[in-house]
């Protein structure tokens, strides 16, 4: 029983949210937009590097959901913004809006990339060329 009581924190721990510091991989959460009925789970409808991913809104759009990213060790937001667009391109979103980037301790290390923005389908997809896309950065 003592053994049981000493690993069920660590389970318990593991299975937190994408900003938790206590995550031990890579997360990426997903959570739909109310009445968002476009989620198309599992197909990709636009490839990843083609998703644009901004930190400025856009209109005439679909909002999907928002997308929350945490990562366990160091590196640049690129990296984060790279996860937003993989799970943008399985819920058939074509851009992601609004995404912000910050670094805090989690998972191994103090400074971990950590992202959040709303997976969106612009209508208008002319408007998306030629933007600057924040998964292909270099920081």
């Amino acid at each position: 029983m003592k053994k049981i009581l000493l690993v069920a924190p660590f389970i318990l721990l593991s299975a937190c949210s994408a900003h938790s510091p206590m995550i031990l991989k890579t997360t990426t959460d997903f959570e739909s937009a109310a009445g968002a009925s476009n989620v198309q789970s599992g197909s990709v409808s636009t490839p990843v590097n083609s998703i644009v991913v901004t930190d400025q809104t856009f209109s005439g759009k679909t909002t999907l959901g928002q997308i929350d990213v945490g990562t366990v060790w160091y590196g640049s937001c690129t990296k984060a913004y790279k996860q937003m667009a993989i799970k943008a391109s399985e819920v058939g979103a074509n851009a992601v809006e609004d995404a912000t980037c910050w670094k805090q301790p989690s998972g191994f290390s103090w400074a971990s990339p950590h992202a959040s923005g709303q997976a969106v389908i612009v209508r208008d997809t002319s408007r998306l060329r030629g933007m600057p896309n924040l998964q292909h950065s270099s920081e």
